[in-house]
């Protein structure tokens, strides 16, 4: 996982970064929110190598907290996914708290994931049919406490602005987790060319309700 997240590291031009737990924790962020305290965040030169991994040895360097909140649960949905498919189960939808793996089998109805509104959990803004592919979403609403939220930009170091939410769709759970993390925290203006130079379709929601979605994100929206 340390050399995938390196690897989203150099594709998202450092967007996506698993590096962040000291400064979130610096931000007052915690499993609850009586263990929040506003402390100051630690910071590191930035020309400090964050962890190097030693394939032939076994061994891995860090000089960072890591976390892997960032595509934990896509690297999770693909390992049930390829237990299903060994198991021979041709129809199948894993829900992992927002991250979805679907396979259509032969003669099955089609997969419909609805898009949560990103104001209003009861709503849905439209639908997205999937089959053999994942489908990551994000918005800050869901882990927020004062004015912050727990999406940062790695290139700022503060929580990320301009971006409600993102719907994004990859072949694996991992990529579409770690890619719909990294232009979400890219920013809305930012995000956009990021997309361009990933294997992604996706639907991403300003801050003041723009939306922008690639040509071949097959979505379904309601009035």
């Amino acid at each position: 996982m340390l050399q995938q997240a390196d690897e989203f590291h150099k594709k998202t031009d450092g967007h996506f970064d698993i590096c962040l737990k000291e400064l979130l924790e610096g931000m007052g962020y915690g499993p609850k929110d009586a263990e929040r305290k506003n402390k100051q965040p630690i910071t590191h030169p930035a020309s400090e190598q964050r962890f190097f991994v030693d394939s032939k040895n076994s061994k891995v360097l860090l000089n960072r907290q890591i976390e892997f909140g960032g595509f934990g649960k896509g690297f999770a949905l693909d390992q049930v996914a390829a237990l299903l498919d060994k198991a021979n189960v041709s129809h199948y939808c894993i829900n992992a708290g927002g991250d979805i793996f679907a396979r259509q089998g032969k003669g099955e109805e089609a997969w419909q994931i609805l898009l949560e509104h990103p104001e209003d959990p009861s709503k849905a803004i439209g639908s997205v049919k999937i089959d053999g592919v994942a489908l990551a979403a994000s918005a800050a609403n869901r882990r927020k406490w004062g004015d912050k939220h727990h999406l940062i930009n790695a290139k700022t170091g503060k929580p990320s602005q301009g971006v409600k939410a993102i719907f994004l769709v990859a072949a694996t759970g991992i990529e579409a987790d770690a890619y719909a993390t990294a232009i979400f925290t890219a920013g809305f203006e930012s995000g956009i060319p990021l997309a361009s130079k990933l294997p992604v379709q996706m639907l991403l929601v300003s801050s003041e309700n723009k939306m922008y979605k690639t040509p071949d994100f097959a979505a379904e929206f309601f009035q």
